[in-house]
């Protein structure tokens, strides 16, 4: 599929309309706006990468056997190589599931900035895709497509690296709030038992004192030392 000039501003509204159609009119803004993004993006331009490379390398394939059928296989083959390239991206989505799980979990919902960067970054295949089409880019076939079919793991790979560093920082932001707390309670607790042991003390005195009024003093003096 060869992009066109005007294709590809369409191509690009798209990815970011269909997400704020989702976010008003399907999930009632239920879900965030980044979150429904994030998972479109993944979804589309994983798709639309496999059907980058998949697509041209099967018709070349086939036309270096059957040149003279490779135009009919093209018409009519087109849709059975569409099965092929959505089921290929069925099983990368599936395999990358854990990975994405984790990553909505813990920057998608705190660090929208690095969310967005990676979106940025694996849209910008469009980009890429388009320039090497209108020739923006001098370079192989093979080259481009290890290029294309490297933007995967390296998006996968971003959104693996910034969920472990975000979830160890939460994870040491959290010990560090617990060992406050912990060394707080335990100020207080000692606090406290200085208190009961002051207390203690006073009372005993106290006590000794009206202990010994009682066997030598008055009624008097006893009633005075106990108010």
């Amino acid at each position: 599929m060869i992009i066109s000039l005007w294709s590809l501003p369409l191509l690009l509204l798209s990815v970011f309309l269909i997400p704020i159609l989702i976010y008003f009119f399907v999930t009632h803004q239920v879900l965030s706006f980044t979150f429904i993004t994030s998972s479109y993006l993944l979804s589309f331009t994983t798709l639309f990468i496999v059907m980058a490379v998949i697509g041209p390398i099967v018709m070349g394939i086939y036309g270096y056997f059957s040149p003279h059928t490779a135009v009919y296989f093209s018409n009519w083959g087109g849709n059975f190589i569409l099965i092929i390239e959505g089921y290929l991206t069925y099983l990368i989505l599936k395999w990358a599931r854990p990975i994405y799980q984790k990553y909505t979990q813990v920057v998608v919902r705190q660090q929208l900035v690095i969310a967005w960067i990676i979106n940025v970054f694996y849209v910008s295949f469009f980009l890429v895709r388009f320039s090497y089409h209108v020739q923006l880019l001098k370079v192989a076939m093979p080259i481009y497509f290890l290029s294309a079919i490297a933007y995967i793991p390296i998006t996968l790979g971003a959104m693996k690296i910034s969920t472990k560093y975000f979830a160890y920082r939460d994870l040491a932001t959290s010990q560090a709030i617990e060992l406050q707390n912990l060394q707080t309670y335990t100020s207080h607790i000692e606090t406290m038992y200085d208190d009961l042991r002051r207390f203690r003390h006073d009372y005993k005195n106290i006590l000794l004192s009206l202990e010994d009024v009682i066997k030598t003093g008055t009624i008097e003096q006893v009633q005075q030392l106990f108010n």
